[in-house]
């Protein structure tokens, strides 16, 4: 793990990690805890014993990763990195199985804790939201096309409703990417960079376009449909370009019919480790042999 959260594990101050040590430690098994380099990662390999990573990939069979789930305190432990290989991505979604009042009430209750106000007021002002990451001109593996290509294929799907672009703010954009968000702000003049908080966008927009941003997921508290195109693991109940396409991807949005608070109950609730719960030791063994390590 890195500086800071190793600090944490060894002192006992991070939470998911205490659970993690007194969850093994209950069956018999001693826990070290090592920083995340290279070095350390390939020792890990070698030695007797078992390995967890904090978001690297688990590259041997001895060897696992965690993660946060977007929010504490929703936790993963899982044999890829990547969030689009994971169990609950691979599941199927179907909110008749989903008790309507614990929705209701799960929705409320983690609307209010991680929004507060900014739930308050949900409205459509008649604008597409388009939170940007990075590497704009790229087209990463896990990616229906660039981020650059994807605001004009949303320019192509929505030829009148205004749309509004954000830049992530812990990327730094290189004079190339801002060039091109320039020129295809000039050459549609409805497409706009914005400067007000994202929170602001989410309870106004109609809908969100986003590679696998997890504002994506964010807006689903607001009751925000999302198209994606790049693979993620809250992909369920979203337009996947990815998967249908472009156009089928805003069709499935532009329908509506979402079943939001189902969901979020859903994959954080039934498709996570939760630090809060009397039973977490036991979801973390059960991750843990569900991977097939034999404790």
């Amino acid at each position: 793990m890195h500086r800071e959260l190793l600090a944490q594990a060894r002192e006992g101050s991070h939470r998911f990690l205490r659970l993690i040590d007194e969850a093994v430690s209950g069956q018999g098994w001693e826990v070290s805890y090592h920083r995340d380099s290279a070095e350390e990662r390939l020792k890990s390999a070698k030695r007797n014993g078992k390995a967890l990573f904090h978001m690297y990939d688990p590259y041997h069979d001895n060897a696992l990763t965690y993660r946060l789930v977007y929010y504490m305190p929703f936790w993963q432990i899982e044999k890829s990195a990547k969030r689009w290989e994971w169990d609950v991505a691979q599941a199927q979604f179907d909110p008749s199985e989903i008790d309507k009042a614990e929705a209701r009430q799960f929705h409320r209750f983690w609307s209010q804790r991680l929004f507060g106000e900014a739930v308050a007021d949900v409205t459509k002002e008649g604008f597409a939201y388009v939170p940007l990451q990075g590497r704009l001109l790229d087209h990463r593996s896990f990616q229906a096309m660039s981020p650059a290509e994807m605001v004009l294929a949303t320019v192509e799907q929505e030829p009148d409703l205004p749309i509004v672009l954000t830049l992530h703010p812990k990327e730094t954009y290189t004079a190339d990417e801002m060039t091109a968000l320039e020129e295809i702000c000039a050459a549609y003049p409805r497409v706009v960079i914005g400067e007000q908080d994202w929170l602001t966008y989410l309870a106004e927009c109609d809908y969100l376009v986003t590679q696998n941003s997890s504002a994506a997921l964010a807006a689903m508290f607001f009751r925000k449909p999302s198209v994606l195109f790049g693979q993620i693991d809250f992909h369920h109940i979203c337009g996947n370009v990815y998967d249908v396409g472009v156009e089928e991807a805003f069709r499935q949005v532009k329908a509506g019919g979402q079943k939001f608070k189902a969901y979020l109950k859903w994959f954080l609730q039934d498709n996570t480790i939760n630090a809060g719960k009397d039973d977490v030791h036991q979801q973390i063994l059960d991750r843990m042999r569900r991977h097939g390590w034999d404790i």
